[in-house]
């Protein structure tokens, strides 16, 4: 109840997921052209279309590795272009095929990742997940995709760490 005695409606969630008119080119290609949709908290979504009609461009804004040309998205109400860290901090995204970098060892690859969601300087050395370290001295071409996904670790979680692998 307020202080004159009404009751107050619960405040609303954001969103798990808000995209209003996004749009973003390759040149003279069109990879998104006005997308928008709404994901609510708990809701089960799935991004479906052919080769080319933007779910990876789509993707590729929503964890604030591209700005839209026009448009916004949020993620639970932080946009992904003026809070990013935030956003990265929220979310997980482990696609089927990784992006670690063929030419570097495991070590080099957490690394990068640790510094792609702005892990602080602090926090990087000593943690690990159990049967990742004896590999992370390997290039990553040797580790099946089973071994790259633990590797990057998918999400980051609140404690703002990644999961598998030292840091």
């Amino acid at each position: 109840m307020s202080l004159d005695g009404a009751a107050r409606a619960p405040a609303a969630r954001p969103p798990a997921v808000d995209c209003r008119g996004l749009g973003y080119r390759f040149g003279e290609v069109a990879a998104l052209d006005e997308v928008s949709f709404t994901i609510t908290p708990g809701e089960v979504f799935g991004l479906l279309g052919p080769n080319g009609a933007g779910k990876t461009t789509t993707i590729r804004i929503l964890t604030t590795l591209l700005k839209p040309a026009t448009g916004e998205a949020r993620v639970f109400g932080f946009d992904t272009v003026g809070a990013r860290m935030r956003v990265r901090q929220l979310i997980g995204y482990v696609p089927q095929q990784l992006s670690v970098d063929a030419s570097l060892t495991g070590w080099e690859n957490v690394w990068l990742f640790a510094r792609l969601f702005d892990v602080p300087r602090r926090e990087r050395g000593g943690r690990e997940a159990p049967g990742v370290a004896e590999s992370l001295p390997c290039v990553s071409t040797l580790h099946t995709p089973g071994e790259r996904r633990r590797l990057t670790g998918g999400r980051p979680g609140p404690e703002r760490g990644i999961r598998a692998g030292a840091i």
